[in-house]
């Protein structure tokens, strides 16, 4: 084959690399590393606790989860309340063993050690190289999308919190969490919009314990769908919530636990959502998702979740339509969410 032949091969090939880009984004759900999985971790490892999802979560290109407590070693609590949760900052390398690329400040938890413990895991996430969003020194640093680049395609995150207590939230002179208002949600997706190719929004909102989304849960996911976001996770609820299909975005009211020092008989259900983001010339969307069961019942697991993969619901998107596969319980559950317009 001469040169010139083989340069033409060689041109094809990237462009047809260049038209249609994917990328695998996975979404966990809360994680708190102190307690019990701390003294665990340190026997077995800072591998130990993620070690049974390594074939999904290093499969992706880009993993994002909430991280529920501050890595600090502050002494002294913003506020009285009923629990303060703090984390040893060498406990990152549970996220970095377990391939964590981004993660959500925006909960209750993490300004339990008030801006002082902020700024010790902001730095520790930084030196770590893992991102963070929804929570910063000022309302506009909380408010910033966190934006990654891989395989040619842009993902801007944005996190808020609909939680109480009201005084973590950040203002113009204070540091805290971004507070999930429609209009600060509306302006940053659209904003983001602009520097991405695609939006994922997570949301701190709902009630503990809770199986469905609350009306106003549904109007800020919806607002975030209809100004430019392809994603909406929530956390905080600690169980599983539905998944709605909304115009051409996905939903994820409450994806329940990950990784969770709590040996609570209501906080045994999680799932990771993975989605796969298509870049094709000018054309954007979700080419697949797939909903993958954890069992994160700590007595039986240990603070180590298991992915039940007889169990995973997988929906594929074409001209045609959407195609799923999965158990018949789990596919109704998540029909009761499924919105087309």
């Amino acid at each position: 084959m001469g040169k010139r032949a083989i340069a033409c091969l060689l041109l094809l090939l990237w462009a047809s690399y260049v038209q249609a880009a994917q990328l695998r984004v996975v979404a966990g759900g809360d994680v708190y590393l102190g307690s019990w999985v701390e003294d665990v971790v340190k026997k077995r490892g800072a591998d130990y606790p993620l070690s049974r999802l390594t074939n999904i979560l290093g499969k992706a290109d880009i993993v994002f989860v909430n991280l529920e407590a501050p890595f600090t070693t502050a002494q002294t609590p913003f506020m009285e309340k009923e629990y303060n949760f703090r984390v040893s900052p060498e406990l990152v390398e549970v996220l970095k063993e377990g391939s964590i690329d981004v993660v959500t400040l925006a909960n209750n938890h993490i300004m339990d050690y008030g801006i002082k413990g902020l700024e010790d895991t902001i730095r520790v996430l930084r030196v770590n190289g893992i991102g963070h969003v929804g929570a910063g020194r000022t309302m506009e640093e909380a408010r910033r999308p966190w934006i990654v680049e891989k395989k040619g395609i842009k993902v801007a995150f944005l996190a808020y919190s609909n939680t109480f207590p009201k005084e973590f939230y950040a203002d113009h002179d204070k540091g805290g969490t971004a507070r999930g208002l429609v209009k600060f949600v509306r302006k940053d997706v659209r904003d983001a919009r602009t520097m991405a190719d695609f939006v994922v929004v997570s949301f701190h909102w709902g009630d503990e314990g809770m199986k469905g989304p609350k009306p106003y849960q549904q109007l800020l996911a919806h607002v975030a769908i209809e100004n430019g976001a392809s994603v909406v996770v929530g956390h905080h609820p600690h169980v599983l919530q539905p998944i709605e299909l909304y115009k051409d975005g996905i939903i994820a009211y409450s994806l329940g636990n990950l990784v969770f020092a709590s040996y609570s008989r209501m906080k045994v259900e999680g799932t990771l959502l993975e989605v796969v983001f298509k870049k094709e010339k000018d054309k954007r969307c979700i080419e697949s998702f797939r909903l993958i069961p954890i069992d994160v019942d700590n007595k039986r697991v240990n603070f180590r979740p298991v992915p039940r993969m007889e169990d995973v619901l997988s929906c594929r998107f074409s001209k045609a339509g959407r195609k799923c596969s999965g158990p018949e319980e789990i596919a109704s559950s998540n029909k009761a969410g499924d919105q087309k317009d």
